[in-house]
């Protein structure tokens, strides 16, 4: 990050400033209802009674200047389906697989971008050993259902705290003369350093080589140049992908565009302890520039006074936590501007001069409120970093989240359950009218029915007990109130997309395994929408990750992964000094994937299938693998073991380098003896099985590793060769072969 000229980072907080004021309207109402769902979904049925506009608030209905003993609620009583209904959209999206993408070159005539594309894969396979991307997957989902959008922030950090030092060796250079100062000759180009020259009889300077004449204009000066004399150890901070997700709450965007790609302008915003920022710029080799950031923000921390930050703070923090306290936290602010931007500066020479400065956009960021203190600034385009997704198309930015037809149900079952509950404690004892002559009020009010309780009652003259004595009828709850109650959970169920067959509930008229998968199916086709615009957004991740490895990464990048037989390999990720730029395709399908429940129920029906082609399908020992864990047996599969042990040998046979033997000629005993190529670790005709053996060896060489060996001829490569060679002359032996027949002698004639 790169100091800026006071007067151009003054320019960039007031068209920060502009940008915020012309969208505060449309963001508020976005923040309104976006707070609302959060804070239900964390657990808060109902976040506020009312919305202090003021404040970007939801508040509690005593803080209102409305609230006396006749507005107030006399109960808060309220179930939170708002919170169900997210663990059961949650549960859906976790029972199907995680999308893997398809890598492409950025452009398909570049060398670099081809290699980077074929690196892709390998890539992921190794963020995801150190990245949840399942958790980073749901995630995403969470912000579709809170806020109706969800901002990605791909980006590589360096931190030797939490993940340590790397020791680099950096040359060591001195200046040294390559070639001392001299003659060079123009007739036989030789050269002659200064001294040694001869002259002729008049005293001219000659090439001592072929005697041309040698003049002034052939005199070369001394060439000296920088050559390496030994390396330089330095600890270098390792660093990693870190993608950060946000919903509406953080994220500022033009509310009339519609994609990320036509906005102008991002922002994200969140509150952090200003001892963070601090210690952050604490630790900038420019010291300066950290003094003045310290300086700053110690004077201005207490002044932060943004609406918007007290709308993110009260949506996470309990309702219960009374109000909230903004000493010591700032609102930290990353800004993105497209070069569009700067014509919004009336200034002119200042919008030149950073047109000129940052020609592809600027990234900065700030740290207070109404008057913050700039960080630093430097160029970048939006989309390195950024990718933005949504689950529903709509007008404008800021589309409706998934859980926000809720709401209404959310609030309404907030009033019948109160209504309910007031019913239960007051209408089920009827209200009564007692004559004052015949009754003595405080005696009754001092007394409780008991049984075999006798109160000695005197009537007056003419008067009778019953007509002493009137009961009101009551009604416990109203017809409307248990109606909404009864309807309440289907009508959730509709609107939401989460009938039973979701639930885990028993599915009514359905008692069928391939029923029940096919109401789970039905089901979950209504949440193929927001999955496919999960899986777009996914993919966009990946890419993001994976350009911003082959920027940021060494040459060479070793990880553990757990090989097909359950051991931990050591692989490399090996990138040239020069690397291309990827783009990242979602894994294409019509809907969303099959759920485990699903392939149990399809591999059951292949197993039942006389199809021939289906049956080779289910004799291969990898498929039998894959079947077994999904029907959820514990049983042996039939080849496992040989197939772990030739992954094995494939990682011994790399390690070595074939023989060369000698072996009689069968075919005429007089020829000279046959020179074959044998690999280190022979194949042995009774303990080792051809077909495995060839079908595994087959599919390492159709990896991309498998590939770059066997093309390299490496001694390793040979050796597998050799391996396979035998294996197929055994197949073939055993095939023509008469049952009983012995093996026959096996190599490669060299």
């Amino acid at each position: 990050m790169a100091e800026l000229d006071k007067k151009l980072a003054d320019e960039l907080i007031k068209l920060a400033k502009l940008y915020e004021e012309e969208s505060a309207q449309q963001y508020r109402a976005a923040v309104r209802r976006t707070s609302q769902i959060v804070a239900m979904v964390a657990g808060e049925s109902a976040p506020g009674d009312w919305y202090d506009s003021s404040r970007w608030a939801w508040r509690p209905a005593k803080e209102s200047e409305d609230y006396n003993d006749n507005t107030k609620q006399r109960y808060n009583y309220r179930v939170n389906y708002m919170q169900a209904w997210w663990q059961i959209l949650q549960g859906a999206i976790q029972t199907v697989g995680l999308p893997v993408p398809t890598f492409r070159p950025q452009n398909a005539q570049q060398k670099l971008d081809r290699e980077a594309a074929q690196t892709g894969r390998e890539i992921i396979t190794y963020e995801a050993t150190v990245t949840d991307f399942r958790e980073m997957m749901l995630g995403i989902y969470r912000r579709f259902c809170e806020s109706g959008i969800c901002l990605a922030y791909t980006r590589h950090v360096k931190d030797p705290v939490r993940w340590g030092t790397t020791t680099a060796h950096n040359p060591v250079t001195e200046p040294q003369v390559t070639r001392p100062a001299g003659y060079g000759c123009p007739g036989c180009e030789g050269f002659t350093p200064s001294g040694k020259t001869v002259r002729d009889e008049m005293g001219m300077i000659e090439c001592p080589q072929c005697q041309q004449p040698l003049h002034a204009e052939n005199f070369m000066e001394e060439q000296v140049e920088d050559m390496v004399v030994g390396d330089q150890p330095e600890e270098v901070p390792n660093g990693r992908e870190i993608t950060e997700l946000f919903g509406t709450l953080e994220v500022l965007l033009p509310w009339w565009k519609h994609t990320l790609a036509d906005s102008h302008y991002c922002r994200i915003a969140i509150e952090v302890a200003t001892e963070e920022i601090i210690g952050t710029f604490a630790s900038d080799k420019n010291k300066e520039r950290a003094k003045r950031i310290e300086d700053e923000l110690r004077t201005k921390a207490t002044e932060d006074g943004k609406t918007d930050a007290l709308a993110r703070q009260h949506a996470r923090s309990p309702m219960t936590a009374g109000g909230m306290r903004q000493e010591g936290f700032v609102t930290y602010s990353r800004w993105w501007f497209r070069p569009k931007c700067f014509y919004k500066i009336e200034d002119k020479p200042n919008r030149e001069e950073l047109l000129e400065k940052f020609p592809k956009g600027v990234f900065f960021q700030l740290a207070g409120g109404d008057d913050p203190v700039f960080l630093d600034a430097i160029e970048e385009h939006m989309e390195s970093k950024l990718r933005l997704g949504r689950p529903m198309d709509g007008d404008g930015m800021y589309t409706p989240a998934i859980l926000q037809s809720g709401v209404p149900v959310q609030l309404a079952s907030n009033d019948a359950y109160n209504m309910a509950l007031e019913g239960m404690l007051f209408a089920a004892f009827a209200q009564a009218y007692a004559d004052e002559d015949l009754f003595s009020g405080a005696a009754i009010n001092k007394t409780r029915v008991e049984p075999g309780n006798v109160k000695l009652l005197q009537l007056t003259g003419g008067k009778k007990l019953r007509d002493s004595f009137f009961e009101m009828k009551s009604q416990d709850v109203s017809q409307s109130v248990q109606n909404f109650l009864g309807m309440a959970e289907p009508l959730g169920e509709f609107l939401l997309g989460t009938p039973p067959a979701i639930q885990g509930r028993a599915i009514k008229g359905v008692r069928t395994s391939s029923g029940q998968s096919q109401a789970r199916s039905q089901a979950l086709q209504r949440q193929a929408p927001a999955y496919g615009a999960l899986k777009t957004l996914l993919a966009g991740v990946q890419e993001c990750t994976v350009n911003e490895f082959l920027q940021n990464r060494s040459a060479e990048t070793y990880f553990d992964v757990v090989s097909g037989t359950g051991d931990l390999e050591m692989s490399k990720i090996q990138l040239n000094p020069e690397r291309g730029r990827v783009v990242a395709y979602p894994e294409a399908s019509e809907s969303i994937p099959q759920t485990w429940a699903q392939q149990h129920d399809v591999n059951m029906a292949l197993l039942d299938s006389q199809n021939p082609i289906v049956q080779s399908w289910m004799a291969s020992p990898e498929n039998a693998q894959a079947i077994f864990e999904t029907i959820g047996t514990n049983l042996t599969v039939p080849g496992k073991d040989m197939v772990d042990k030739y992954e094995r040998i494939i990682d011994l046979l790399l390690e070595d380098a074939p023989r060369d033997e000698e072996t009689p000629n069968e075919l005429d005993p007089t020829m000279p003896p046959l020179r074959i190529t044998v690999p280190s670790i022979p194949f042995h005709p009774v303990l080792d099985d051809a077909q495995i053996a060839l079908t595994v060896f087959r599919k390492w060489a159709a990896t991309p590793d498998g590939m770059r060996e066997m093309i390299s001829g490496s001694p390793g490569s040979k050796n597998i060769a050799a391996y396979a060679e035998q294996a197929s002359l055994e197949l073939k032996a055993a095939m023509k072969s008469p049952p009983g027949a012995g093996p026959a002698k096996q190599g490669v004639v060299a």
